[in-house]
C-alpha cells in the first residue's frame, strides 16, 4: 500500500523546491502525474495479485536478452572506436554512414529477434503457477 510513499516524497520535495526556486508553481504538476499513475496501478491490479513470470521461466527469453546485450555491446564499442580511436567529438550530428550503420544493427536487432522468437513460439511456459 506504501510502496509509492517514497517517489511521492521525493517528487513532492523536487517539485516544491522548483517552483519556489523558479517561482514557477506548474512543476508542483508533476505531483499530480504520481499520483494519477499510483492511482491507476491500485485500482488496476487485482486484490489477489498478478501472477509473475520468472526469466527461467519464459520461453526463449534468455537467448533473446543475450543478444540484445550482444548487440548493444557492438553499438557501444563502434561508439568507442569513434570517439577514441577516429577523435570525433560524441554529440556531433550524425552524418549518412552513422545512420546507415545504425539502421544495419536495427534490422540485425530486430532480425534475430523475430527468429528467436519463432524458434521458441511453439514451447511450453513453465514458468511457476
Amino acid at each position: 500500500m506504501f510502496y509509492f510513499l517514497p517517489l511521492l516524497i521525493v517528487v513532492t520535495v523536487i517539485g516544491f523546491t522548483t517552483a519556489w526556486l523558479t517561482n514557477q508553481w506548474r512543476s508542483c504538476t508533476a505531483l499530480l502525474g504520481v499520483v494519477l499513475i499510483w492511482l491507476i496501478l491500485r485500482y488496476s491490479t487485482p486484490t489477489d495479485g498478478i501472477r509473475e513470470r520468472t526469466i527461467s521461466g519464459t520461453p526463449g527469453a534468455k537467448p533473446l536478452l543475450m543478444w540484445l546485450s550482444f548487440i548493444m555491446f557492438i553499438m557501444v564499442l563502434f561508439f568507442a572506436a569513434y570517439i577514441l580511436i577516429l577523435g570525433r567529438e560524441f554529440g556531433v550530428p550524425l552524418t549518412g554512414y552513422h545512420i546507415a550503420l545504425l539502421l544495419v544493427l536495427l534490422i540485425t536487432m530486430i532480425g534475430g529477434a523475430g527468429y528467436i522468437e519463432r524458434k521458441y513460439m511453439n514451447h511450453k511456459d513453465t514458468s511457476p503457477t
